[in-house]
C-alpha cells in the first residue's frame, strides 16, 4: 500500500475512509494438508497467513500475488485474498518465501477460499517459478488468470499464467485503483 501513497496518487477522502475501515484481523496462521487431500487453517500467532473474513459457501473468491525472491534482506512476497462480490480484502499472506514455495502457500489458499481465481506477477522477476509451481500442482487451469493483450481497443487472451507488469499494465492497475479507491469500491 505504501508504495502507492505517495501524496497525490489516490484521493486524500478515499484514503481517508480506507483509514477508518482499518480493522484488526480475526485469525492468524499456517495451511497445512488435511484429510483427503483438503486445506486446513491452524492457528498459529507467527503465521504468515491473517484472515479477516472465513471462506463462505458459494462465495467467489480472487486472489492477487506478488513475488518476491524471498532473500534476507529483500521483499516480502504478498497475496490478498479478495471476495469478488464486494471487493473486501478478506486474507492476506505475507512472508518471506522463496517462490516456488509460494506456489505451495497459494495453491492451498486458493483451495480454501473456494477454488479462487489466482492471478500472479510473473514479470518482471520471479513469479515465473511461482506460476509454474501452481501447474505442476495441478491447480485448476480455468482458475489461473492468464496474460491478455491489447490490440488497440480489443483484449486477446494469451494462454499464459499470470500477470506482468510493464508500463501499459502498470498504467492500468495504478489507474483501476485510484479510481476504486475515489469510489470507495473496495475494503482495504
Amino acid at each position: 500500500w505504501e508504495a502507492f501513497n505517495s501524496g497525490c496518487a489516490f484521493d486524500a477522502n478515499g484514503m481517508n475512509a480506507q483509514e477508518q475501515a482499518i480493522r484488526e484481523h480475526s485469525w492468524q496462521g499456517v495451511l497445512q494438508d488435511g484429510p483427503k487431500g483438503a486445506v486446513e487453517f491452524v492457528l498459529d500467532t507467527t503465521g504468515a497467513i491473517k484472515i479477516w473474513k472465513a471462506p463462505q459457501y458459494k462465495s467467489r473468491y480472487f486472489i492477487a500475488a506478488d513475488v518476491a525472491k524471498g532473500v534476507e534482506g529483500g521483499d516480502n512476497s504478498v497475496a490478498l485474498v479478495i471476495d469478488q462480490a464486494n471487493w473486501e480484502i478478506v486474507a492476506k499472506f505475507c512472508d518471506k518465501i522463496e517462490p516456488t514455495e509460494f506456489g505451495k502457500q497459494l495453491y492451498g489458499l486458493g483451495l480454501h477460499y473456494n477454488t479462487a481465481k489466482i492471478a500472479v506477477e510473473v514479470w518482471p522477476g520471479p513469479g515465473l517459478a511461482t506460476g509454474a509451481k501452481l501447474l505442476e500442482l495441478k491447480y485448476p487451469k480455468d482458475r489461473l488468470y492468464r496474460r491478455m493483450t491489447w490490440n488497440e481497443d480489443k483484449h486477446t487472451t494469451t494462454g499464459e499464467v499470470g500477470w506482468v507488469t510493464d508500463e501499459r499494465s502498470r498504467h492500468d492497475l495504478i489507474t483501476a485503483l485510484q479510481t476504486s479507491v475515489l469510489h470507495k469500491r473496495v475494503i482495504v
